[in-house]
Order: C-alpha cells, then structure tokens, then sequence
C-alpha cells in the first residue's frame, strides 16, 4: 500500500492541557476525505478545513485521506504538520488533473460520455479508492467525513455513517454560469454541467446520513430542491482578534483589497466585478480608489491583464501569488513556536493562527 500512498502516523501530542479530562483516552475514529492535504493555509478552504481538524484531534482520533498536493515540498510539509497535530494521514500517489492545455480539452470532451460532472469525476481514481481500503482495513472507523461535495463519489466504497460537509451547492453556481454565458458551445456545455451537478448532489446527499451546509440558504435549497432532510448548518466563523490590522498605521482609506483563491472561478469573476464597478472610477475625498485583488493560484493571463472594461481595454496590475508568502508565514510561524518557553503546541486562547505549531 506504502507503494501507492504516503502514510505518515500521528505523533504523541503531549500538551492536553485543552482537552476536557472526560475525553481523555476515548474518542471516535473519524476519517475525513478531502482533494489535497490543507497546507499551506492560503485558501478560505484550506484555512477552515485545517482548523476544524486540528480542534476536532484534542478529542478525537482523525485520519485524513487525500491525494497528493501538486508541489510535493506543500505535500510533505502538510503530512508533517498534521502529524504534530496528532493527525494521520493517507496521502494517494496522485494529483489532480491540469485546468489547462489540450490534454484539459481532451478531458473535457471525454467527460461527455460520463455520467458525473467534470470536477467530480477528476478528483475520482483508482489510487484514493484503494488509500481508502486500506484505512478502512486498518481498525473499525466510527465516521466518515467529506471535506466538498465534489469528493462525495469516494464515500460510495466505504460502509458506515457518513457525512458530507458541503462547502456551496454546486448546481447553483453552475446554473449562474449558464445564465450569464454568451459563447453558445460554452453555454451548452455548461448546461450539460449544470444538469449532472443536480442529479449528483441529489443523490450524493439523499445518501449521507448527515449534510453539513454552511448557511441556512443553502440548507434550504437541500432541503427543498433535494428532498434532504438530515442537514444541519455550521456557518463559517473568522476569529476577527486574529485577522485585525495592528493599529491604523499606514493605512490608506481608498484602498480596495480583494484577498481570495483566484483559482475558482466565482472569484475570479467577483473580481472582475470589482473592477468594472463605476465606483472604483470615482474620486474620494483623497484621490481615486484603488482595488488590489490578492490571492492563491491566479489564472495564466491574471499575471499579466485583465480583462477589457466597458471604458474600452487596458493594462491592469498583475497578480502577486499567496503561494511563497504563505510558505514564508509558516516557517515564521515554526520559528516562533519553538522560542514559546511554554511549548511548541501550547498558544494564547483564542489564538486561531494555522500556522502555529
């Protein structure tokens, strides 16, 4: 199995000082399934993933399985960094496919003649099939958990409760592209999308035990459009003592930033939004205000122009990447854990830094 997964054991967590006396030595064995380890935390995803795992690990007993993160120094960091976090994990010999380039193409017409949605299909294979075998070979697993509802097809080879933590509905997203599209062979693509992304959560969430949304809206939707009626909803939080800027120094009132994963579509085209919004033409009282998107992962031709506006076409600024100033942040990170007098695992309540280990 070593030969097509990386498995990397837990390591003795032995600060518990957190973790309630009654749960000491109990537990549940939770597996979750997620597309790529959640390191570095550069993504809104990443960075909530990561953090409900390291939370739910003072109490439980947590394996990740997953495939391989494109660049493999992420790869084994991440397995490290959960390790410390007395996480497991079962890494699968492969990456996702490349958004880019004929062989994308290719893989885009042959999906045609599958019945599941492009984006379901290629995080789909033989390799997280087998990692998920062989953890479930290992030792009885009391729950098993779904990190995005395009990961859900991988729970059809596994037996015992289930739940699928929802991140959008799908379905609607894809319907908005459709509805917007003005390239008529992309639109009937689209559509084509769209119509197999209902069908597929209609079936994938009927057969969870439990789905987790992560607002009331989209609870709504499940509940009505699907006919699923086990939904609760756990909203997404931001621990806003973490992320407030230290003081008022430097700050530039007409500055716009745009943080976010610029390999997702729907934000790409919220910043395209942005951009073309009458009001980032229109003088304030100290000058012109200035968006500056910010994010992971941009798009090709992001690096060097964006888009025509309806004022006519024009250079843009490029993109900087999250990528390396993530990376650069958790080594920090690592550096001031190990000066912490009080131990590397132990951090100020409330503290909601991922990079702290």
């Amino acid at each position: 199995m070593r030969e097509m997964a990386t498995i990397v054991e837990p390591k003795p967590i032995v600060h518990r000082a957190d973790r309630p006396s009654s749960a000491l030595g109990r537990g549940f064995r939770v597996v979750l399934v997620d597309e790529e380890l959640p390191f570095p935390a550069n993504s809104g995803k990443r960075i909530r993933t990561l953090n409900l795992m390291t939370r739910l690990a003072r109490q439980h007993h947590l394996t990740l399985v997953c495939h391989r993160n494109a660049d493999p120094t992420e790869a084994q960091q991440g397995a490290e960094y959960l390790a410390d976090n007395g996480i497991a994990s079962v890494v699968a010999d492969r990456t996702a496919p490349s958004k880019s380039g004929l062989p994308f193409v290719a893989r885009l017409g042959a999906n045609l003649l599958s019945t599941l949605p492009y984006s379901v299909a290629s995080h789909t294979s033989w390799e997280l099939k087998q990692a998920l075998r062989y953890v479930a070979s290992r030792s009885p697993v009391d729950l098993w958990q779904c990190e995005g509802t395009t990961n859900a097809e991988m729970l059809r080879f596994v037996s015992g409760p289930r739940i699928v933590h929802t991140q959008n509905v799908e379905a609607s997203i894809w319907q908005r592209y459709f509805e917007n599209e003005r390239n008529t062979l992309r639109r009937w693509y689209i559509k084509h999308q769209w119509n197999k992304f209902q069908r597929f959560e209609r079936r994938v969430l009927g057969d969870a035990d439990r789905v987790i949304a992560v607002s009331e809206q989209d609870a709504r939707v499940f509940r009505n459009d699907y006919g699923v009626r086990r939904v609760d909803v756990v909203e997404n939080g931001v621990d806003t003592a973490y992320f407030r800027p230290p003081g008022d120094n430097g700050r530039q009132p007409n500055r716009l930033l745009f943080l976010g994963s610029l390999d997702w579509r729907p934000n790409r085209d919220g910043v395209d939004q942005l951009l073309r919004s009458p009001g980032m033409g229109r003088c304030g009282a100290t000058g012109n205000r200035r968006p500056q998107p910010f994010g992971c992962a941009p798009r090709e031709d992001r690096h060097t122009a964006w888009r025509g506006t309806p004022r006519g076409r024009r250079r843009r600024p490029a993109l900087p990447c999250l990528g390396r100033a993530a990376r650069c942040a958790a080594a920090r990170g690592r550096r001031l854990a190990d000066q912490n007098p009080r131990g590397p695992r132990q951090r100020p309540a409330g503290h909601f830094n991922p990079y702290w280990r």
